[in-house]
Order: C-alpha cells, then sequence, then structure tokens
C-alpha cells in the first residue's frame, strides 16, 4: 500500500514535469517565434532608417548645392540670415530706388524714351511704398532680370554718347591746345614788349635822376637865396612886432575904460519888480528907454549886514519893452567868489530871487561893465551895403538917433563905442575897419540884432 502510494505520487510528478516541460517547450517556441518576427521587424526598421540616411544626404547635398548658388562661396546661411540678408535688403534697395528723389517716378516715367526702360519703370512702381515685394529669390531673379534688360537696353545708347563725349573732350582739347598757343605768343610778345618798356623805363630813369640832380643844384642855390631872404624878412617882421606892440600899447593906453571903484559898483543899475522862482523869470524896471539890449546879463544880490552884498541869482534879459524887460532867472549857474575864493550854484533854494532885489551889470575880462545905465550907446557901421528890405544906411543913422544912440565914423572908433553893425558884405567891402574894430573890443551884432536892440 505503501509503495502503491509512492509509486502514485512518483506517476504525478512525471506526468507534472511532463506538462511543465511541454509548457516551456510551447513559450520557448513562442519566444523563438517573437524573437524572429522583432529580429524581422528591426532588420526592415535598418533597412528603413537606411533609406531615410540616404535621402538626408540626397537632401544635405541638395541643400549644399543651393547654399552654393545662392550663397557662392561664403559660409553656408540658414533660412534667417538669407532673409536678412538678401530678402529684406533687396526690399530696402527696392523702396531707395523708388525714392521721389529718382526721376523715373510720378508723370516723369511718360518723359522716358526707351519703350523697355519705361515698361520696367512702370511694373516697379507698383512695389512703392510696399516693404515685403520680395518674399522668395524667384520674385527676386525676375525683377533683377528685368532692370537687367533694361540697363543692356540703355548701354549701346550710353556707350554711343560715351564716344561722342569723347570726341567732342579731344575736340575742346585741341581747341584749348589751339588757343594755349596763341595765347602763350600773346603772352611772348606782351613780355617782349615788357622788356622793352623796362629798358626804356631805366633810361627814362636815368635820365630823370641826371635832371633830378640838376634841379636838386638849383634848389640848393635857390634855397640859399630863399634863406637869405627869409633871415631879412625876420629881422624886418621882428622888427614890425616891435613896432606894433609899441603901437598896441599906446593904443590901450589911449583907449583903454576907467574901471569902476566899490563905490560904483555898489550901486545898482535896477531892481526887481516882479519874480515868480518857480516859473524861472522875473521882471526888471529897465527897458528901452534905457537902452537895454535883450540878452544883456546882470547879476541879481541883496545888501545884507555890515555894508556886505550877497549875489542871489544871474538874469538874462528875454524880452525888452519900454520901460520894463522880462528875464530869465539862469538856473545852475557857476559863480566864483574872488574874495572869499568860493565857488557857488545859484540860485539858492532856500533863498529864491524875490521883488525888491537889487541888480547891476557885470563886467568883461578887461575890467569894462557890460551895460552902462545912463550913457548914450554909440554904433559903429562895418561894411556899405545894408541887407535888410526896410531902411537905408541914412535911415538906420536916424532910428538909432531916435532911440538915444550915436553913430561914429572910422576916425571916431575908440573903445568907448559899444556895438559895430556887421553889413553882409562887411567882410569884403571893409576889412580896415572891421579889424580896427576888433582891436578896440566892439561888440558886433547883425542888422537884425539892431532893429530887434532899438525896436524897430
Amino acid at each position: 500500500m505503501a509503495k502503491g502510494t509512492g509509486g502514485t505520487i512518483y506517476l504525478i510528478g512525471l506526468i507534472f514535469a511532463i506538462i511543465v516541460a511541454f509548457v516551456l517547450l510551447g513559450i520557448a517556441y513562442y519566444m523563438n517565434t517573437k524573437w524572429t518576427e522583432t529580429l524581422d521587424e528591426l532588420k526592415r526598421a535598418k533597412e528603413d532608417l537606411n533609406k531615410e540616411k540616404d535621402k538626408v544626404q540626397l537632401s544635405l547635398a541638395d541643400a549644399a548645392q543651393l547654399n552654393q548658388i545662392i550663397n557662392g562661396s561664403n559660409p553656408p546661411a540658414g533660412y534667417v540670415q538669407l532673409q536678412t540678408q538678401y530678402l529684406e535688403n533687396a526690399n530696402q534697395k527696392l523702396q531707395e530706388m523708388l525714392n521721389d528723389e529718382y526721376i523715373a517716378l510720378g508723370p516723369e516715367v511718360d518723359l522716358i524714351r526707351s519703350p523697355e526702360v519705361k515698361e520696367v519703370w512702370k511694373y516697379l512702381q507698383g512695389f512703392k511704398d510696399k516693404s515685403d515685394r520680395y518674399k522668395n529669390f524667384v520674385d527676386f531673379q525676375q525683377d533683377a532680370l528685368k532692370q537687367l534688360q533694361a540697363c543692356i537696353h540703355v548701354i549701346p545708347s550710353i556707350w554711343i554718347k560715351l564716344i561722342r563725349a569723347e570726341e567732342e573732350k579731344e575736340l575742346i582739347n585741341n581747341r584749348i591746345e589751339t588757343s594755349r598757343k596763341t595765347m602763350q605768343d600773346q603772352i611772348d610778345q606782351l613780355t617782349a614788349a615788357k622788356n622793352r618798356v623796362e629798358d626804356e623805363k631805366i633810361e627814362a630813369g636815368r635820365k630823370f635822376e641826371n635832371e633830378r640832380r640838376q634841379h636838386q643844384d638849383d634848389k640848393d642855390a635857390k634855397d640859399k637865396e630863399i634863406s637869405a631872404l627869409v633871415n631879412k624878412h625876420k629881422v624886418e617882421v621882428a622888427r614890425f612886432e616891435r613896432d606894433k606892440d609899441t603901437l598896441n600899447a599906446r593904443i590901450m593906453e589911449l583907449t583903454k575904460t576907467r574901471r569902476r571903484g566899490y563905490a560904483e559898483t555898489a550901486q545898482p543899475d535896477g531892481e526887481i519888480v516882479f519874480a515868480d522862482a518857480k516859473m524861472g523869470y522875473a521882471w526888471i524896471d529897465l527897458g528901452r528907454t534905457h537902452n537895454l539890449q535883450r540878452g544883456t546879463r546882470f547879476q541879481v544880490y541883496q545888501n545884507s549886514k555890515g555894508g556886505n552884498q550877497k549875489v542871489k541869482a544871474f538874469i538874462e534879459v528875454k524880452k525888452v519893452d519900454q520901460d520894463m524887460s522880462q528875464v530869465a532867472i539862469l538856473p545852475d549857474y557857476e559863480y566864483y567868489d574872488a574874495d572869499a575864493k568860493i565857488k557857488y550854484t545859484l540860485p539858492y533854494e532856500n533863498d529864491p530871487v524875490v521883488k525888491g532885489d537889487l541888480i547891476r551889470t557885470i563886467f568883461m575880462p578887461d575890467g569894462r561893465p557890460v551895460y552902462e545905465k545912463g550913457t548914450t550907446p554909440k554904433f559903429f557901421f562895418i561894411g556899405k551895403t545894408v541887407g535888410n528890405h526896410l531902411y537905408n544906411r541914412s535911415e538906420l543913422e536916424k532910428k538909432i538917433e531916435e532911440f538915444g544912440g550915436k553913430v561914429v565914423h572910422s576916425t571916431e572908433l575908440t573903445a568907448d563905442v559899444k556895438f559895430g553893425v556887421v553889413f553882409p558884405k562887411a567882410e569884403e567891402e571893409d576889412q580896415t575897419n572891421l579889424k580896427k574894430a576888433e582891436q578896440f573890443g566892439v561888440t558886433f551884432i547883425s542888422e537884425d540884432q539892431l532893429l530887434d536892440y532899438i525896436g524897430k
């Protein structure tokens, strides 16, 4: 029983081992089949890969050849580089060519004579302001060929024009050469003439130098004679000046006017009868009856304590009436007090000219008073022809006498004569008396000033 049981178990184990062996055999067969299929697929994939590699090699060869055609001997370039380097540049150049500065735009294109060139320009005008015209090299090549065709068409005419220009240039050069030779001949002739002139100039210079020396000798001789005459003249002039000084001293001695003393200068010539310091004018009690003349100046003063006199202002006669005259109070008048040795600016702001102030004449440098009250003014006519249309010479003399004056003649001319009436032609007609009046210090007035002075 035990042996039977052990045989059964052994048999079962053997059967199980056989079954496992068959299963493993089946699995091995399946795996072998799959491996074979996998190897076949791998072989086919390798063959496909080799085919793709061949296609890639062919594509790379085509790409290299295409790059060689496009880029030449330069290093290989990619799409972006070709796009930037060629197509964008071509688009930019196209827009520059179609810029308004070129003639072949707008109505100017109709002025092109060549039909082929005109056709190309009209074709290109359609792409103005289109910066993306060229997106591939085919379009760029076609436009380039059209432009090249237009250029090739124009080249013969340009060449002909160039040949003609060269011929014209040669002709112009020949003309220039001819003109140059002609001018050179003229220059040679002028040079020869210049040399002749230079020779003549040198010869003339020699003659001139000889004559100059002769004239210099003559001049030296004359200078000696003139020097002797000048010295003689100087002696005579010195003698004349000495005599003249003696005569002038005698004249001054005979004609000098006695200066006023203090007692006389202390006496007023008149007084202020009305004053308006703000307006700058006043009235005095002297007029035409006192022989007062417009333009005469007076000193305004007042007596102060101790017998002193205070100068307040200076006035100038502007309008002369019969017994009164209007005067202007002179502003910012500089007055030098010789006794006090002080300079004042008159009038004083705090001590203006008022009614009752006294007036007296001012004095000339030689001590003569400008105005002398109560004296008869003397007049002296200088010249012969009067210039006014109212009075002749005799009538003027009569009017002066009616005024209270006196007309003196040349023999009576002294320093006491106050006015010299200068007629228009005095310098031509009466030089002697004009100079004589100047020596006596006569005040010269015109006929108009005379008539205004005497009130006629």
